[in-house]
């Protein structure tokens, strides 16, 4: 395994515990001693060199239980070992990359759930343009489990307009189904969120961070929990 970090001699130094926010584990139906076990992996996870910094919360029926952290927000990456180093804390905002699409998973089941969306129709029951050049059938949950043929763009030259959402979401109407077999597992790493929070505006009117505010962020008080930079249009 490739390490890319500096391991101190004594974790705990760069280990934060946001005690004033925990509560005990009894009071949410957890022992002490579970609590102490997610703790030691977190830290033996830690202790691998792999990752810079790790940011934890456990909530357990309206309850914060662990709210943690360890390592470095910056200067003990893979080239900055010469740099100042900067101790993490629970409240310090992380880019997440790829880990939003389960955020979105969530958002689109608590939509489901509450019936303003299907996750079985299919996306050009939302979205009647997407129904081009053999993409009828796609379902939403086809693209929610990266089996909907579709997991790169055929159009090139898309690196200057990736953050123009409508024409993103054209694009991906206009386009063939044909990269892959519809139901073969394929990595839809850019192209899926598009059309899915396309399905969310069409279904709500309203865009998909207005539906994770309402009912995963403001329910949790979750201060920077959002897709993208303030200000970038979606």
């Amino acid at each position: 395994m490739i390490q890319t970090i500096q391991i101190p001699d004594v974790v705990s130094d760069v280990a934060v515990i946001n005690r004033s926010a925990e509560s005990e584990p009894e009071a949410a139906g957890l022992k002490s001693v579970a609590v102490e076990e997610i703790w030691q992996k977190l830290i033996a996870l830690y202790k691998t060199a792999v990752y810079p910094a790790i940011t934890f919360s456990l909530r357990r029926r309206g309850k914060i239980i662990m709210e943690r952290s360890l390592g470095h927000m910056r200067g003990n990456g893979p080239k900055e070992h010469n740099h100042r180093k900067e101790i993490i804390n629970p409240h310090t905002p992380v880019c997440l990359f790829s880990t939003s699409k389960a955020v979105t998973a969530t958002v689109m089941h608590i939509l489901h759930e509450r019936g303003a969306l299907d996750v079985t129709r299919r996306v050009a029951d939302y979205i009647p343009e997407f129904a081009k050049n053999g993409k009828a059938d796609i379902t939403v949950s086809d693209v929610l489990s990266h089996r909907a043929g579709f997991s790169s763009f055929t159009k090139k030259g898309l690196s200057t307009e990736i953050f123009n959402f409508d024409h993103i979401v054209q694009v991906l109407c206009e386009q063939k189904a044909e990269l892959h077999t519809k139901g073969a597992v394929a990595y839809h790493a850019v192209t899926g969120g598009y059309i899915l929070a396309e399905v969310v505006r069409r279904a709500t009117g309203a865009d998909i961070r207005t539906a994770l505010t309402k009912y995963v962020r403001e329910p949790m008080g979750l201060k920077y929990f959002n897709y993208g930079a303030p200000g970038v249009a979606m």
